[in-house]
C-alpha cells in the first residue's frame, strides 16, 4: 500500500520541508512597496499584510533622495521586520533637506521551509574595520544572510568607511567588515537557516 507523502521530509517526516500535497510553491506570499522617510526624520514605517515573522525575510532593494546636497548619514539606511505587520526603516541623521523613499520586499515561506531566522545589528566604532555578532549555531551549508542595509555616523567619511559587508564566518558568528574606519557603521542582519 502506498501512502501519499510517506517519503516526505520535514517536521512531520524527518529533516526537511513538509510535503505540499498538491501545492505548487514553497512561497506563501511576496509583498513589495515603497516607504518614505521625510526630511527631519530618522525612521519610517511601512504597514504590510500580516506575515509569520518566523518564516519571513525582509529585503532592502535600494533607495533614492531628492537632492545631492545631503551627506550619506542622511541617506543610507537599513530595514527591520519589526513585527508581523510592520517594517521599520532607520537612518542615522534627521538633518538634511531632502525626503526619500526606500524600496522593499517581504518574502514569506510556507511552514516547514525555514528552520530559523535570527535578526540583529552589528556596530563598528570609527576606527574599527570589523566586528561580530554571536548567534545560535546554524548549519552554514543551509544558511544565508539577505541584505537588509546599513547606516553610517559621519557624513564626511570616505565611501570605504561608510560601506561594509556581512558574512557568516562560522556556525555561530556573523562578521561585519570594511576596508577602513573613519566613521561609525551599523548593519542590520538576518541569518536565515533552511531545513
Amino acid at each position: 500500500m502506498n501512502r501519499r507523502g510517506a517519503n516526505r521530509t520535514g517536521p512531520l517526516g524527518g529533516a526537511g520541508m513538509v510535503a505540499q500535497w498538491g501545492g505548487s510553491s514553497l512561497i506563501k506570499s511576496v509583498q513589495s512597496g515603497l516607504a518614505a522617510i521625510l526630511s527631519g526624520n530618522t525612521s519610517a514605517t511601512a504597514t504590510i499584510t500580516s506575515v509569520d515573522t518566523a518564516n519571513s525575510i525582509a529585503f532592502l532593494l535600494g533607495w533614492h533622495y531628492q537632492t545631492d546636497a545631503d551627506d550619506l548619514t542622511q541617506i543610507i539606511q537599513y530595514v527591520t521586520l519589526t513585527n508581523s505587520t510592520t517594517l521599520t526603516f532607520t537612518k542615522n541623521s534627521s538633518s538634511g533637506s531632502s525626503s526619500g523613499s526606500a524600496s522593499y520586499m517581504v518574502l514569506e515561506f510556507v511552514p516547514g521551509v525555514v528552520r530559523s531566522i535570527q535578526r540583529g545589528t552589528i556596530t563598528m566604532g570609527g576606527t574599527q574595520t570589523s566586528n561580530t555578532a554571536t548567534i545560535t549555531a546554524v548549519n552554514t551549508a543551509k544558511s544565508f544572510i539577505p541584505w537588509s542595509g546599513h547606516l553610517g555616523s559621519a557624513g564626511s567619511a570616505s565611501m570605504a568607511s561608510m560601506w561594509g559587508r556581512l558574512a557568516l564566518t562560522n556556525s555561530t558568528t556573523v562578521t561585519l567588515s570594511r576596508d577602513t574606519g573613519t566613521s561609525g557603521l551599523t548593519a542590520s542582519y538576518q541569518v536565515v537557516e533552511f531545513f
